[in-house]
């Protein structure tokens, strides 16, 4: 959408600045933590792993699928998983197997059925995420007990419940 009146340009502006003005704001903090994750990801997986450029959907898909090793999952299961349409679905797979990240395959039962499974270079690559991911996590949570980690996920996980469901 494009804003053309200055004085809806002008109130966005000012409420952004606010908004700045206020570093203890939740979402402020959740957003420079955000910032600050990727930001540790990307060092530590350019460091390790044979990087390959990957958008948050193709991650999820792969993560998804990663749950789901040794069963048949289908490109419907991913749509209703990711949250996104059949033709945004059919992309990002395109695209990972471009990058021979997936593969797809007719469901022996049911031939109108496409189902995706992960290469073994997806697996080889999310070994390595998942290493980089558990050393991000010890940073993240340095002088946290146990009780203080598992409480702080608690409460994250009913922010993403409160603001998932606007």
């Amino acid at each position: 959408m494009i804003i053309k009146s200055g004085k809806a340009i002008s109130r966005i502006c000012e409420a952004c600045a606010i908004f700045m003005d206020e570093p203890g704001k939740i979402s402020f903090l959740l957003k420079m933590i955000t910032d600050r994750i990727e930001a540790l990801v990307t060092r530590e997986l350019s460091l390790d792993v044979d990087l390959v450029r990957l958008t948050a959907a193709q991650g999820r898909v792969l993560f998804y699928l990663s749950t789901r090793v040794d069963e048949a999952v289908s490109q419907k299961e991913v749509e209703q998983y990711i949250g996104v349409s059949h033709t945004t679905v059919r992309g990002i797979i395109r695209r990972l197997k471009e990058k021979d990240l997936v593969r797809t395959a007719f469901d022996h039962e049911d031939k109108r059925v496409k189902n995706v499974y992960l290469t073994d270079r997806s697996r080889s690559i999310l070994q390595e995420v998942g290493k980089c991911i558990d050393e991000i996590e010890e940073i993240l949570t340095e002088g946290f007990s146990k009780a203080d980690q598992v409480l702080l996920k608690e409460f994250l996980q009913r922010v993403y419940t409160n603001a998932k469901h606007r």
